[in-house]
């Protein structure tokens, strides 16, 4: 697998089919073949058909179980996957990546109390498993963990992952002339479709080409349309693939760049790490799950209203300092959205609340507090979408049997299933009246959606950034009535929030109807500051 680790994907395939062709039954040799076909496109079945053949001639390969659950993971078959992942730990309870696999699959239903008790066995069995530590943060994220101890654990991971690479810091061969342009790069793994890519293009596009020189830094496996975009805007394009993290730094470095962006911190795929070399003379941080615990970064991007200043400021700790840009949330307009139609509510008589959020945000104080609200508006429902989660059979019985218990039935819970193409989706928000957000972990690109649909989003602020996007995003749009500040209120502003949609859709609720005065995204200056 030294090939692979190199980038040389085709070579790494040869040399296994030639181990195989030597030795058919060489378990090693399929699994490895099974790593290499389950992140390629369309390679899913090749990959589970090499893993399967792999536990064929030794029953006992645990890393092959372990890793046949990830690729039932990645494709929604969380059953599947949650019981050869079981099989796995049965044979090795020690196996690292068994446990980081299992708490994927509890992550992606919700589950993170779950989730992170898998991380932390991972991390017990190898404690510089750095996957396990940032699925770690990730779930974190999703509970209402208080934020010094989320701090703590960030800082935790800097002391492990990012400190030991600090004496490699090396001087930067910037050009010190403040007439020259500035260089910017952005680093990310979702230059792509994706709604990273929906939320940043416009804002590359609109950077002044007389001021600034924009660099990416691509770590993206699939290369689409959306990329060859992307591309358009730079001066210079990087693919990090199979690259290390000091390899990218040195880059980084090479192209004097000055201020790189860091666009996902810990989410899939992206690489934090890049950051602890210190590769610019200044580095900083948008859109990660919180502060990067890092003292190689300069400036955490926010707004006054995700963290305010003085008697409203929030517990959240960083160890960069705070960056208020008066736009921080920003989103593209989706081309391809239909009109809105008239809330569903007028002609079923009945309210429909819903959500189109990842199902890791449907987290156990996230349904109850729904039920509250689903009881406060009688004979009203929830609907819930998102890929092709919810037709995973024990992903549905998870959420409807919490429901249950909070007293609402499942008649009154709709599950929506997976369309191909954004226009379909979007069009499925036409059987919403009101959009629930999720907390501690708030909804950002689906609520955004939503409002631009017509339809209403009710947040509950939080304590940190996850939990007050909602906020910032509804007060730039001129509706700050939407925002709770505790579960009562979130549970009366939803309770109150059945006329609002005729409101929005004739331009009431902050010009949401009439689309061409939305005041969502200010590219130009947005670029600016």
């Amino acid at each position: 697998m030294i090939a692979k680790s190199i980038g040389r994907f085709e070579e790494a395939v040869g040399l296994n089919y030639c181990a195989l062709a030597l030795q058919p039954d060489y378990a090693e040799g399929h699994n490895n073949l099974g790593v290499l076909f389950k992140d390629r496109k369309n390679g899913f079945d090749l990959a589970v058909a090499y893993f399967n053949r792999a536990v064929e001639l030794n029953p006992g390969y645990a890393d092959a179980l372990a890793n046949l659950g990830n690729a039932y993971t990645v494709r929604g078959r969380l059953d599947d996957a949650k019981s050869a992942i079981e099989r796995a730990l049965a044979i090795d309870p020690k196996n690292a990546g068994a446990h980081v696999n299992l708490g994927a699959v509890y992550q992606n239903q919700g589950l993170m109390a779950e989730a992170v008790a898998c991380y932390k066995q991972a991390l017990v069995a190898r404690p510089d498993h750095a996957a396990a530590h940032s699925n770690l943060l990730m779930s974190l994220s999703y509970t209402l963990v208080d934020p010094d101890s989320l701090f703590n654990e960030f800082r935790r991971w800097e002391r492990i992952h990012a400190a030991p690479v600090y004496h490699e810091i090396q001087p930067h061969p910037n050009t010190r002339d403040p007439e020259r342009k500035l260089r910017i790069g952005y680093l990310s793994a979702d230059f792509k479709t994706h709604p990273i890519a929906y939320n940043i293009e416009d804002l590359l596009a609109g950077h002044d080409p007389e001021r600034f020189e924009i660099y990416g830094y691509a770590e993206v496996q699939y290369p689409d349309h959306v990329t060859e975009r992307l591309k358009g805007y730079t001066k210079g394009w990087v693919s990090t693939l199979e690259r290390s993290d000091s390899w990218v730094a040195n880059r980084i470095r090479k192209d004097e760049i000055d201020i790189p962006v860091s666009l996902a911190g810990h989410t899939a795929y992206n690489r934090p790490r890049v950051l602890a070399y210190k590769p610019a003379p200044v580095i900083a941080s948008y859109g990660d799950l919180s502060t990067t615990g890092m003292r190689t970064v300069d400036c955490w991007l926010t707004d006054p209203v995700i963290h305010p200043e003085g008697e409203g400021a929030v517990a959240e700790r960083f160890v960069e300092r705070l960056v208020r840009l008066p736009h921080l949330i920003i989103h593209q307009p989706p081309e391809d959205a239909p009109d809105p139609v008239p809330p569903p509510h007028i002609s079923a008589g009945r309210v429909a609340f819903g959500s189109f959020n990842n199902p890791a945000k449907l987290t156990p104080d996230v349904i109850r507090l729904w039920a509250r609200v689903l009881k406060a508006v009688p004979n009203s429902r929830m609907v819930l979408k998102f890929f092709s989660v919810m037709g995973n059979a024990g992903f549905r019985d998870r959420v409807v049997g919490q429901f249950a218990a909070a007293g609402v039935g499942a008649e009154r819970i709709e599950f929506l299933g997976q369309l191909s193409e954004r226009a379909n989706h979007l069009g499925e928000l036409g059987r919403v009246d009101i959009a629930l957000d999720p907390f501690p972990f708030n909804g950002c690109t689906t609520s955004f959606e939503a409002l631009w649909m017509g339809v209403p989003v009710v947040t509950l602020a939080g304590n940190r950034f996850l939990g007050r996007m909602g906020a910032s995003f509804l007060t730039q749009v001129g509706l700050g009535d939407l925002i709770a500040s505790d579960a009562d209120s979130y549970v009366a502003t939803a309770a109150a929030s059945k006329l609002c949609r005729s409101r929005m859709r004739s331009g009431a609720c902050g010009g949401i109807g009439a689309r061409a005065t939305m005041p969502m995204c200010p590219w130009p200056e947005a670029a600016g500051e």
